[in-house]
C-alpha cells in the first residue's frame, strides 16, 4: 500500500453515486434518491448535507468523512468510505457496515457521462 496521501486508486472528484443504508441486522436497505457528489475534498447529498473528506492514512483506497446539515455547525456524521475497485463502495461507521455506494456518474472534462443507466 501507499503512503502518498494525495493520490486515490479511485479518484472520486466529479463522481455522483446512488447510496443505500444498511440496517441493525446487516441488511441493505433501498437506495436513496439523492446521490452522494464527491468533489475535490468535498461532499455533498444535494441540500441535505455537506462535507469534507481526507485520504486514509496508510491506504490508497479509503477515505475519512465528516458531514454536517445545513441547519448546525456542528458535525453530524463521521465514518470511513473504502472503494472496491471503480464503481462500488462501502461506508464504515464504528466498525459496522454503514452504506453501499454505486458510482452513477462520472465527470469527464467539462460533460458528465452516465455510469450506470437505470440501476439507482
Amino acid at each position: 500500500m501507499s503512503n502518498d496521501k494525495s493520490t486515490l486508486i479511485n479518484p472520486v472528484a466529479g463522481t455522483q453515486w446512488s447510496v443505500a443504508g444498511y440496517n441493525n441486522d446487516g441488511a441493505m436497505g433501498a437506495f436513496h434518491p439523492t446521490p452522494w457528489e464527491f468533489h475535490q475534498q468535498a461532499m455533498n447529498a444535494g441540500t441535505a448535507w455537506f462535507g469534507g473528506y481526507s485520504i486514509s492514512e496508510g491506504s490508497n483506497n479509503t477515505i475519512n468523512c465528516e458531514i454536517m446539515t445545513p441547519d448546525s455547525p456542528k458535525l453530524a456524521d463521521a465514518f470511513q468510505v473504502c472503494f472496491l475497485g471503480k464503481d462500488r463502495f462501502i461506508a464504515i461507521k464504528d466498525g459496522q457496515l454503514y452504506r453501499f455506494g454505486k458510482k452513477i456518474v462520472e465527470q469527464k472534462g467539462h460533460g458528465r457521462t452516465q455510469v450506470m443507466p437505470n440501476e439507482r
